[in-house]
């Protein structure tokens, strides 16, 4: 299952559950303004606890 379907499932089960990508290839979707609709965040792999901390509070600001 790839990580387009996960967030197409989340979605659709509850529309405000915020989606977080964890990818290798975010640096790369990022420079090329690609970004999945259904997903509300792009986290490159490898990250930090740091930026997950960071990551997690943006998403859990934009959707309370």
């Amino acid at each position: 299952m790839n990580g387009d379907y996960v967030a197409s499932a989340v979605k659709k089960a509850d529309p405000d559950v915020p989606v977080i990508m964890l990818t290798g290839f975010g640096a790369m979707m990022e420079f090329s303004g690609e970004q999945p609709d259904l997903v509300d965040l792009i986290v490159s792999k490898s990250f930090t606890m740091d930026e997950l901390t960071e990551a997690l509070s943006k998403v859990g600001a934009a959707h309370p």
